[in-house]
């Protein structure tokens, strides 16, 4: 027993806010001795004392913020942001929808009517059917990671956002059941309007997020699993390319993609390098230059000495 690291990727994470969130819940949970966010990656390293903690203890905070935790095979997480963009869809096309709605009242009033306040009871209680409809509705997991913000002392921008919210919906009530000349249509639009702009940010940057991983995924997925590696003596073994170093030298043959970035040591060859220049047509390669990794090797045989690495969120890895 002692200390343990645990990786997990991590739905529902909008913006750098969500990531200082859920870096400060941690720093205030009892035995974690360090965390690292990435945002890019959508991943969260826990660093922690498994003698105080499990790793249920500790996937239960991010799923207490309100964040989902993915299932590591590639497969079943590729469903699972499907089905978060789609559930981000629903929502928006609702409380869009409501948005339409409640401007165009707004508008009938200010326009047609020549008149600010309330024109009638029933459009107060539409407008509030709406603004209950979006906040409680679609909305309702907006107000959960709030609460479990404020209960952990985190006030980030989904405490602000829901602040706001409801004091659009108590402005509103107040004028339908205190304040007569209140503009209550105008404060229940503010519930609604919050709303909307909430749910359409997370759901504008998880399509963002979700294209870029997927692309920066299939540069990884180009790169072989393995390669020959030639010791100092010429012999070759094959081993995985996560156990390559700075300095090996590996071996690429005719038709074979480059494991990973380096220099050029021996041999001469036409390189695609498309994937990661967008150049179409094959560059030659000699002793001195670099290639890159993903790359193919199209013509002759190569003696690459590796000199890069693919950065992980965490650390310098060489290799995918």
């Amino acid at each position: 027993m002692g200390t343990t690291h645990d990786q997990f990727n991590v739905g529902g994470m909008s913006c750098s806010f969500c990531a200082e969130s859920i870096k400060k819940a941690y720093s205030r949970t009892d035995g974690v001795e360090d965390v690292d966010v990435s945002l890019a990656h959508e991943e969260v390293l826990v660093e922690y004392d498994d003698d105080l903690l499990s790793e249920v203890e500790v996937k239960d905070t991010l799923r207490d913020l309100g964040y989902t935790i993915r299932d590591p095979d590639k497969a079943k997480r590729y469903e699972q942001q499907q089905a978060e963009l789609s559930d981000g869809k629903r929502r928006l096309l609702i409380t869009g929808g409501a948005s339409i709605v409640i401007a165009a009242l707004m508008g009938w009033m200010i326009f047609v009517m020549g008149r600010f306040e309330s024109t009638s009871l029933g459009m107060d209680l539409v407008t509030l059917g709406l603004a209950l409809g979006t906040m409680f509705g679609p909305g309702r997991y907006i107000k959960e990671k709030a609460f479990q913000s404020v209960r952990r002392g985190i006030f980030n921008q989904h405490v602000l956002l829901e602040a706001g919210a409801f004091a659009g919906l108590v402005g509103g009530l107040l004028g339908l059941f205190v304040f007569p000349s209140f503009p209550t249509v105008h404060f229940f639009a503010v519930s609604v309007f919050i709303t909307t702009y909430h749910i359409l940010s997370e759901y504008t940057s998880l399509i963002v997020r979700t294209r870029a991983s997927r692309a920066v995924q299939g540069l990884l997925d180009l790169q072989p699993d393995t390669a020959r590696r030639v010791s100092d003596d010429g012999d070759v073994e094959e081993v995985p390319v996560d156990d390559l170093d700075v300095g090996n030298r590996v071996r690429v043959k005719p038709g074979e993609n480059i494991p990973v970035d380096g220099t050029v040591v021996e041999g001469e060859s036409m390189v695609d390098e498309s994937v990661a220049t967008g150049e179409s047509i094959p560059e030659e390669k000699a002793a001195g230059d670099a290639v890159i990794g993903g790359s193919v090797n199209e013509t002759g045989t190569l003696l690459i000495e590796v000199t890069g690495c693919v950065e992980s969120p965490y650390g310098r890895e060489v290799g995918r």
